[in-house]
Formats: structure tokens, C-alpha cells, sequence
């Protein structure tokens, strides 16, 4: 931006009032910018496309207050978001890919067919439009919606970059969490690249073959090497491990399961590490083969793992009537 002012002869100092406008104020077109000469802005209007995703509808749970956003992008693709609120604090999960090349078994997205990876601009568009349709300060991101994070690991991490960055959206960093099923040489890459977000593991199994039930092998890693590798990044930059587990009933919800994840963690862990365990009933997909457990198994499956001194919760659903909850995302 600022080399684009030096060559259309606008003041350096512009550059920054630009971004304030687009990322701080979150302005709606360039026509908002009224500290800017009429000049700039027509200069702006000339060189750039404001808006690179549409507005296509919004869903509000009666539920929860969830809101399922719709978009489309600029070549038709449909871009999927949902935001959150949760007492005072509001968040938003956004999509970074047009459909999904990993294909969980028991996830909607996985059945839509994997088209591209959405921009750091169609990403970030995401927040701000949640933010300004829902008139709320947006306070936590997570990429956890359509899409593999670490497979469009280019974008997301520029994404990133102006999802913390104060003169940018300006979220604290331990409020912004990317999910991943476990690719771990992006794993790696993050935690060297100083994002500083969290991590969050969508790991699901304690072991290969109850894995191989519901991850498919687009993820050609193994448990033990992906909670290796999540740990090793929560040491890197100093903040908490996520690990998401989808409770699919007579399939990874047993008591056996549960002690294996126990020996699983408590061999890779060292003493005192910030891991926080997110059990997930298993929301409805249509035609799915899998079904959410009773509420007396995910609590007892819960507690084994708290006797072990690990830190566990049973994450209540949101949005699930407009099927804007975990694994409900699809087009």
C-alpha cells in the first residue's frame, strides 16, 4: 500500500490510514475513508476491488444466537463462516478452503469436493464481515471451519500475520487457534514461523486403527507423531495444546479408549504442559454411519481422563439447529 501511494503521488502516511480504515474500522467501501482526500480515494476505487466476497444469507440458531454466514467469492465458489457469541465475548470460525481434500468420515465439509484454497483476503474478509453484520467487536478467531489450515499454509499464514498484527484486526494472539488434522511438517513450519497462534489437533483416535475409522489417509502421520508434534509446538511458543476429539458412539467413546488416550498423552507429555482435551459429541451428518454417544458416556469417558490429572471438557454444540456446529459445515 504504501509503494502504491509513492507511485500515484499520495503522502507515504496515507498508507497507514488506509489500512486502519480497511482493518481497525472496518469500513464498508472507500468512500467510508472521509479523512482521505476526495483524490485518494478515486485513486483507490481505480486500482482495487474492495469487497472480495458477497453476501449470500445468514442463519441465526434459536438455540444459542449462533450465526451461520454465507458467501459467495468473486468465481462463484460459496464461502461458509459462523459466529459465535458466548457472554461478553464474541468469536468467529472461518473457513479457509473452498471444500476439503482430507474428507473426514464424519464431517460434512469432507463430502463437499475440494476446489481451492480461499485467499488471505477472502479469510480475512470473513471476520470483518461477521463482525460488521453482527455490529460486535470480534474478540477470538479460529480457523476451524471448511477447509484444512495447514494445507493452504501460505495464505493462512499471512492471514495470521494481520489477524494479530495491532495495526491490523489486532486480536490477541492467544484468542486466534488453527485446527488441524495433523499434518506435521506444517506443524513444524508454524511453530518456527513466530505466528504465535494456538494449535489445536483434530486427533479423534489413541490410536492408528481407531483413527483410520474416521480420518482417512490423506493424513499419512501417525498418532503418536502428531501429538509429538503439537506438543513440540505448544513448547515452541509458549502457549496451550488443544486436542479435539469427536466422540462417535461404539467407535472411540469406550472406556478402553479413553484409558489409551491417557497412555498416549502421559507418554509424550512432560510435567505440567498446557493441554486442554475438547470431547465432542458427534453432531449430525446426513448419511453419515456415525452417531454421538449418550451423555453418560461422554461424561464417564470425560472423568477417567481427569483422574489422570488430564484437563478435559465435554464442549456443549453450537448453532446445531442450523448445522453451524462441529462437523455440520458443509455447502
Amino acid at each position: 500500500m504504501a509503494e502504491f501511494c509513492e507511485k500515484n503521488g499520495i503522502e507515504r502516511y496515507r498508507s497507514g490510514q488506509i489500512l486502519r480504515w480497511m482493518y481497525r474500522r472496518k469500513a464498508d467501501g472507500f468512500d467510508d475513508f472521509n479523512d482521505l482526500p476526495q483524490k485518494v480515494r478515486g485513486a483507490l476505487k481505480g486500482a482495487f476491488q474492495f469487497h472480495t466476497l458477497k453476501f449470500s444469507g445468514a442463519q441465526r440458531s434459536a438455540l444459542d444466537g449462533t450465526i451461520r454466514y454465507s458467501f459467495t467469492a468473486g468465481d462463484g465458489a460459496s464461502v461458509q463462516a459462523v459466529f459465535l457469541p458466548q457472554g461478553g465475548r464474541n468469536s468467529v470460525c472461518i473457513s479457509t478452503q473452498v471444500g476439503c481434500p482430507v474428507g473426514c468420515y464424519f464431517c460434512a465439509s469432507g463430502r463437499v469436493k475440494f476446489a481451492r484454497n480461499l485467499t488471505r483476503g477472502e479469510m480475512l474478509e470473513q471476520i470483518i464481515q461477521a463482525a460488521n453484520r453482527s455490529s460486535k467487536k470480534i474478540s477470538g478467531v479460529l480457523l476451524m471451519g471448511m477447509g484444512e489450515p495447514l494445507l493452504n499454509y501460505d495464505n493462512v499464514s499471512s492471514a495470521l500475520s494481520a489477524i494479530v498484527n495491532e495495526d491490523e484486526l489486532g486480536i490477541g494472539r492467544r484468542h486466534v487457534t488453527v485446527s488441524t488434522a495433523g499434518f506435521v511438517p506444517q506443524i513444524n513450519k508454524l511453530a518456527s514461523s513466530g505466528a504465535g497462534a494456538r494449535l489445536a489437533i483434530s486427533l479423534h483416535a489413541p490410536d492408528d486403527a481407531t483413527r483410520k475409522k474416521l480420518v482417512p489417509a490423506a493424513v499419512p502421520y501417525t498418532v503418536a507423531e502428531i501429538v509429538s508434534a503439537g506438543l513440540g509446538y505448544a513448547r515452541a511458543t509458549g502457549s496451550r495444546l488443544t486436542i479435539e476429539y469427536i466422540l462417535a458412539a461404539g467407535v472411540n467413546d469406550t472406556l478402553q479408549s479413553a484409558q489409551e488416550l491417557v497412555k498416549l498423552l502421559q507418554g509424550c507429555m512432560k510435567k505440567n504442559e498446557d493441554v486442554q482435551i475438547n470431547l465432542i459429541a458427534c453432531n449430525s451428518v446426513e448419511k453419515s454411519a456415525f452417531a454421538s454417544p449418550s451423555k453418560k458416556s461422554a461424561d464417564i469417558f470425560r472423568n477417567l481422563l481427569s483422574r489422570h490429572g488430564l484437563v478435559a471438557i465435554v464442549r456443549q454444540p453450537r448453532g446445531k439447529d442450523i448445522r453451524a456446529a462441529c462437523g455440520q459445515l458443509g455447502v
